[in-house]
């Protein structure tokens, strides 16, 4: 959007993931992204309370059929009920995926591998979901180790050393 985003400032960082404002997928998704002992749902719409709480009850018919919809659209081979425990790397990250893709547009997505673990089908599924999200407006930070995926989707490169770019 024309500004200059400074990252050294966390408690604007912080304002802005609450709001919404920025999306971010972490690398780690076991230890970071998810509750493994939740089931499926609860992690679907654990980042959007405004949406799936009304006066601190849970709209469970929504959140149930908002959770089966990203299921059915990111291919995830789980059941809403499910422990996440349960479900294979893959499919967890597609669930982290599908928590951030299916969300009102964020200004900033910040993904970190975000086709780890992915079968080659999934993985094009979800370049072209980044695509369209830069296409429509947003910011894109992409951390990957992947080279093919980064010359694939990024305007932009920088390359780090230690946290120093060169």
């Amino acid at each position: 959007r024309g500004q200059r985003f400074d990252a050294r400032r966390s408690h604007e960082y912080r304002r802005l993931l609450k709001k919404g404002k920025i999306a971010y997928l972490p690398s780690d998704r076991v230890r970071r992204a998810v509750a493994l002992s939740l089931p499926v749902v609860d992690n679907f719409i654990a980042l959007d309370r405004r949406m799936y709480f009304s006066r601190g009850w849970i709209r469970s018919a929504l959140a149930q059929r908002a959770t089966q919809e990203a299921i059915r659209a990111f291919d995830i081979s789980a059941r809403a009920e499910q422990a996440t425990v349960e479900l294979s790397g893959g499919n967890i990250q597609k669930l982290a995926l599908a928590r951030l893709f299916s969300k009102e547009r964020a200004e900033l997505f910040i993904l970190c591998e975000p086709t780890w673990g992915l079968d080659i089908r999934s993985t094009e599924q979800v370049y072209n979901r980044i695509q369209n999200i830069s296409d429509a407006g947003s910011s894109v930070l992409l951390l990957s180790s992947e080279v093919a995926e980064i010359l694939r989707l990024s305007a932009r490169i920088m390359v780090l050393y230690r946290g120093k770019p060169v």
